[in-house]
Parts: C-alpha cells; sequence; structure tokens
C-alpha cells in the first residue's frame, strides 16, 4: 500500500487542486503514463515521492507501508 506520508508526518494539501499534494502526484503520475499505458508500482512510486517531497521540501515522505516503521497494524482473529 502507497501512503501520503511517513506516520509522524503530516500530509499537506494543494488549494489549487482542492485535495491534496499526494492526489495530485498520484494523478499526474497517472498522466504521465507513456504509449503503451502501463506503469509500473516501481515508476509510480519514483514520480509520487519525487514530485510530493520537491513540492514539501521533504516534509512529506510518500512510502510504501511495508517500509514503515511507525505502522502500527492488528489483524482480528477469525
Amino acid at each position: 500500500m502507497l501512503s501520503s506520508s511517513r506516520g509522524d508526518q503530516l500530509s499537506y494539501e494543494d488549494d489549487d487542486a482542492k485535495h491534496g499534494l499526494f492526489t495530485k502526484a498520484v494523478i499526474d503520475a497517472l498522466d504521465s503514463r507513456g504509449g503503451d499505458g502501463l506503469l509500473t508500482r516501481e515508476q509510480l512510486f519514483e514520480l509520487v515521492s519525487t514530485a510530493v517531497s520537491r513540492e514539501t521540501d521533504g516534509a512529506q515522505t510518500p512510502i510504501i507501508d511495508r517500509d514503515n516503521p511507525l505502522i502500527d497494524l492488528a489483524l482480528p482473529k477469525f
């Protein structure tokens, strides 16, 4: 799962776009797909994380949750 920021960070809004910087970066990345229309997970993450980090001067860092040391996840027993 791609998250907009680490657990100890804020996620910032884009007033002009009327949604978050992360959402704007995802939309922009999807719009940038090449001629084959494909965008790998790695390409998506690279485009999104670079754009968000640049827009926030490093204050917001998108992550893949498996890499988030601050995630607190508990699954119920069945």
